[in-house]
């Protein structure tokens, strides 16, 4: 699959009304092109474009793509007219994250997991990237109160103390 299909698809939907079959796009969600996912995620995050997909996307397909572009985005630390680079794929998560967090039909597991899928990362990254996801990420979520205290037990870990540390000096306005 090609960037120039994922568009087609979408374009079509928005000028013609025409459905996209949801195999379509769970196929370009599986891409090994970066571009291609990237061209996807950039419709699929939009519900004028999600919307046309047909039948719809479920929650668990969101849950299983957006965090694993999210890391391939933000560990390739490039961009191009659809890669998004580091800190803008960071605060696209930061939002989607703090959606579902504040969306009371969402079950709390859900906000469970993509929090283990966030330490998870931060743990397998190396310095320069773990900063990026401190700033990209974290120190935005932590603004929201309710979301630094569901963080809170990160306060306990050896290793994510210092990105739960990091991330609540920019709440405190400190350098």
């Amino acid at each position: 699959m090609i960037v120039d299909e994922v568009l087609a698809a979408f374009q079509r939907g928005r000028d013609r009304g025409e459905r996209i079959p949801r195999d379509f796009v769970l196929a370009a969600m599986a891409s090994d092109s970066l571009d291609v996912q990237a061209a996807l995620y950039d419709h699929i995050m939009q519900s004028r474009f999600a919307r046309l997909i047909d039948p719809p996307l479920e929650l668990s397909d969101y849950l299983t793509f957006v965090p694993d572009f999210t890391r391939r985005c933000m560990q390739r630390n490039f961009s191009n007219e659809w890669v998004p680079e580091r800190h803008l794929i960071g605060h696209d998560f930061r939002k989607w994250f703090e959606s579902l967090f504040e969306d009371k039909d969402i079950p709390r597991d859900i906000s469970v997991r993509l929090k283990e899928w966030l330490a998870q990362f931060y743990r397998e990254s190396d310095a320069e990237l773990r900063l990026a996801i401190v700033n990209a990420i974290l120190e935005h979520l932590f603004e929201n109160r309710r979301i630094r205290r569901f963080f809170s037990d990160w306060k306990t870990d050896p290793l994510l103390s210092q990105a739960y540390a990091e991330a609540e000096m920019w709440i405190r306005g400190l350098p």
